[in-house]
């Protein structure tokens, strides 16, 4: 019994003893093991307290922000609140210092003092649970040659959106900012998936390589046109509203051009003052992807490039679009003016049909989805904050697991299901043509009097081959001639004469000609909080012709047929769909390079457009499945008790200036104009009748 006593009086201080041993060996073992991490005893404490989440599996590199506690109150102090009168954030009074200090690390053994605040300019950066952040390095310690970088807190269901179109961005040889995924830790606990995303300043242009230049910003809600809406970054924004800079003062006054009747002299200054590679790139990246972020009043970052005395775009924060979205071009912004020049429309298309058989093909695209789902999944998962939005309207939502994982899988649908929708759009060319006898002039010679109507992005490379006639099985071929006519106007007009092939009984044509996109023009608003209206919409083109038979005989039939060759302009290895309606008669041909466009019509049994002078010898019917378009300025001239009888749709819409004119060929009245159905659709206006 004593000697259990005994033994029981000595656990105490054995107990003590080795508890005193244990600390002292942690004592001495406690300084390699900080210089093996290098870190400091708080470090140690933090990590050691917080929870590690995914680090031991994260394929992402790690950054951690140290910031003492009262620096952090600071920084959330200053959040403006939400509320209809201040969701955006304003400009930070330059006057003070908006960082606060602490230590940046990257991965465990990178360690830089640095300065660290909220950034964005919208609640959805610096609202949310987990914020959008910028730090800034010492001038002597760049962090991979940038001086300030930006971990963005992704805002959609895929937390892909940014990345994706960035990466797009750079496969397509857009300038853009390096941007990857960070897993971000601050103080010790799990902060969550972050986009690193570069600073577009000084030390980007030498990152890229780019002369010494200057970059300007367009980020506070003003039109192109206006110098005010102009910043300029360094250690602060500079407004360039005082003492403009001198390229930037040229740009704005060339956007200034803004009227329909301003566009010969803006299309023959702007790339004075712009790079057109750079632009048509840009544009065409906008196109294929559907981009809608950078519009008319924020997200526009501009570089002048000194060696070449022009701008040059960046991309940044840029978003895809829907799967039928149209190239986003706001009113304002620059792109939309350019698309109204067809040279231009035709490059950007041209390019973006090259981008899609290359580097931006869908294998393409769709591949780099899904290596960024598996990259960044352990850190989705594991991430507690990430949260979503619709849109400003309907606030942030919680993001699960579960509902990421379909989201990033309809990311991979969607990229495919855009590919194939814009394929369809660049290799669609409609083309209709419409001809018949319009006129006699005597008994040896017919005029037939047609318009060819495209519409398409992609352009028509056209050429016609030879024009067959009944009239030429019935007459002496020695005496046939055949004129063709295509254009509307003197300057775009051409005149060919036809070789006749007597075995074949057609004449045979040497001609070609570009067909490019049309484009109407509708209101530009100058306003930057009114809704973005597109500049252009694609119309039809209209492109008469008219063909001459001399050496007809009168009871000759009034059967013409022209025989094309077209190919997309974009791409003449490429079929196309081509859609030509004759008597009610939907034909569609394959146009590759074997294969031509037969266009045969006796009678008009579509579209009708009238333009010019219009000569009318015998009665018009316009049946129910037609309309019949008259232009602006036309003149009809009706033989006696000749008439016009509609019971399709007619749209004869003419101007004050340039008034519609019916009205008898010779002294002897013509017939009527008969509206059969008040049903149709029937518009007059600037309407002149005279004689009937």
């Amino acid at each position: 019994m004593m000697k259990k006593m005994w033994l029981r009086s000595l656990y105490s201080p054995l107990s003590l003893l080795w508890v005193l041993l244990l600390l002292g060996g942690a004592l001495y073992l406690y300084p390699h093991l900080l210089s093996h991490l290098s870190l400091q005893r708080e470090d140690l404490i933090t990590a050691l307290k917080g929870s590690q989440e995914n680090l031991s599996s994260t394929k992402l590199p790690i950054f951690e922000f140290r910031i003492k506690t009262p620096y952090l109150q600071k920084l959330e102090s200053s959040i403006p609140r939400k509320d209809d009168l201040l969701f955006y954030a304003p400009r930070q009074d330059s006057s003070l210092d908006p960082y606060v200090p602490g230590v940046f690390w990257s991965g465990f053994d990178q360690r830089t003092q640095a300065k660290f605040k909220y950034r964005g300019d919208s609640y959805y950066h610096w609202g949310k649970m987990k914020k959008s952040w910028r730090v800034k390095f010492p001038s002597d310690q760049l962090f991979d040659g940038q001086r300030r970088i930006n971990l963005v807190s992704p805002k959609f269901e895929s937390q892909m959106e940014n990345f994706i179109s960035y990466t797009y961005a750079k496969m397509a040889g857009v300038l853009a900012p390096l941007s990857y995924f960070v897993h971000a830790r601050l103080n010790g606990k799990y902060l969550g998936l972050m986009l690193f995303v570069e600073q577009i300043d000084k030390y980007f242009m030498v990152n890229h390589a780019l002369p010494e230049g200057k970059v300007y910003y367009l980020d506070l809600g003003g039109p192109w046109s206006e110098i005010s809406s102009w910043e300029s970054p360094g250690g602060i924004f500079r407004s360039q509203k005082e003492n403009p800079d001198s390229e930037l003062k040229t740009l704005t006054e060339v956007m200034k051009l803004r009227s329909i009747e301003d566009l010969p002299a803006f299309r023959s200054k702007i790339f004075s003052i712009i790079d057109r590679e750079s632009f048509v790139r840009w544009a065409a990246l906008n196109t294929v992807l559907g981009l809608y972020h950078q519009d008319s009043f924020h997200n526009i970052k501009i570089i002048f490039d000194p060696s070449k005395g022009k701008f040059i775009p960046i991309v940044w924060d840029p978003l895809m679009g829907k799967i039928t979205q149209k190239s986003y071009f706001a009113s304002e912004m620059i792109l939309s003016r350019l698309v109204s020049d067809p040279e231009f429309q035709f490059q950007k298309n041209q390019m973006a049909w090259k981008l899609m058989q290359n580097e931006l093909s869908k294998e393409n695209q769709v591949s780099i989805v899904k290596k960024t789902i598996e990259n960044i999944r352990e850190d989705i998962y594991a991430d507690s904050l990430k949260e979503y939005t619709k849109g400003s309207a309907s606030g942030l939502r919680k993001l699960s697991n579960q509902k990421w994982d379909v989201e990033s899988q309809k990311i991979i649908s969607n990229v495919e299901k855009r590919f194939d929708y814009l394929s369809k759009e660049f290799m669609s060319n409609h083309i209709k043509s419409y001809h018949q006898m319009i006129s006699k002039k005597n008994q040896s010679q017919k005029e037939f009097r047609g318009v060819l109507q495209y519409k398409g992005v992609s352009g028509i490379d056209m050429q016609l081959l030879e024009l067959c006639s009944a009239v030429f099985s019935t007459s002496v071929s020695e005496n046939i001639s055949m004129r063709f006519v295509m254009g509307s106007d003197q300057k775009d007009a051409k005149t060919i004469h036809g070789k006749y092939n007597k075995e074949k009984q057609c004449f045979h044509f040497s001609y070609e000609r570009k067909i490019s996109p049309a484009l109407i023009f509708t209101q530009i608003s100058d306003h930057p909080n009114q809704p973005d209206v597109p500049l252009w919409k694609l119309s039809t083109r209209n492109i008469p012709f008219s063909v001459t038979i001399s050496g007809a005989q009168l009871n000759d039939p009034n059967v013409l047929s022209i025989k094309f060759y077209m190919l997309n302009a974009l791409d003449e290895s490429k079929e196309v769909v081509v859609t030509s309606i004759y008597e009610n008669i939907d034909q569609k041909y394959d146009l590759s390079k074997n294969e031509t466009l037969d266009v045969e019509g006796r009678f008009i049994n579509n579209d009708l457009v009238w333009e010019g002078d219009v000569f009318l010898k015998e009665d018009v019917l316009i049946k129910k499945d037609q309309n019949l378009i008259l232009k602006p300025g036309t003149k009809v001239f009706l033989d006696s008790n000749v008439s016009i009888f509609v019971e399709g749709s007619l749209f004869a819409i003419g101007q004050k200036e340039a008034p519609i004119v019916f009205q008898a060929s010779g002294n002897r009245p013509w017939g009527v104009l008969a509206l059969h159905d008040i049903n149709s659709n029937i518009e007059l206006s600037y309407c002149h009748f005279k004689g009937g």
